[in-house]
C-alpha cells in the first residue's frame, strides 16, 4: 500500500549495487533490530521489506532466511535488551552482568559463523541443494 519496500530498495541501491555491501547493510540492520525488538515482530516487520532487496541482489530466499534467523538469534544474546540474557539470568540465579560476562566469549564464534553463513553461500546452501530445495 505505502510501497515502503520499494522506497527502501531504491534508497539502498542508490548507494550501491554491490551484493557484499548490501549483505553487510542488511546484517548491521538486522543485528541492531534484533537487539531491541522481539524476534517474531522483527521478522514480521523486516521480511516483506527486505525480500525484494535480497531478490534484486541475487540472494536465494533460503539463504536469506538463514541469515535473518542467525541475526535474530545473535540479537537475543546482545545487550542492551537481549531477551535471552534475562531468561538466562532468571533461570540460573546469576545477576545479569555476570550472565553477560559469561556469554561474551560466545559472541566471537557467533559473529564468525554469521560472516561465513552470509558471505560463503556454499556453506549455507549445501544441505538445501542436496535435498533439492535450492
Amino acid at each position: 500500500y505505502e510501497k515502503v519496500d520499494k522506497v527502501i530498495v531504491q534508497f539502498i541501491l542508490s548507494f550501491t549495487s554491490n551484493r557484499i555491501i548490501i549483505l553487510m547493510i542488511i546484517n548491521i540492520f538486522l543485528l541492531f533490530l534484533g537487539m531491541f525488538v522481539e524476534v517474531v515482530a522483527a521478522i514480521m516487520i523486516t521480511l516483506p521489506i527486505l525480500t525484494p532487496l535480497m531478490l534484486i541482489a541475487g540472494i536465494h530466499p533460503i539463504h536469506m532466511g538463514i541469515i535473518l534467523t542467525l541475526n535474530m538469534m545473535i540479537g537475543l544474546l546482545t545487550p542492551p535488551v537481549g531477551f535471552s540474557l534475562y531468561m538466562l539470568s532468571s533461570t540460573s540465579g546469576h545477576p545479569l552482568n555476570k550472565v553477560v560476562k559469561m556469554v561474551m566469549p560466545w559472541w566471537i564464534p557467533l559473529f564468525v559463523s554469521l560472516l561465513l553463513v552470509t558471505y560463503v553461500e556454499p556453506v549455507t546452501m549445501w544441505l538445501p541443494r542436496l535435498l533439492g530445495f535450492a
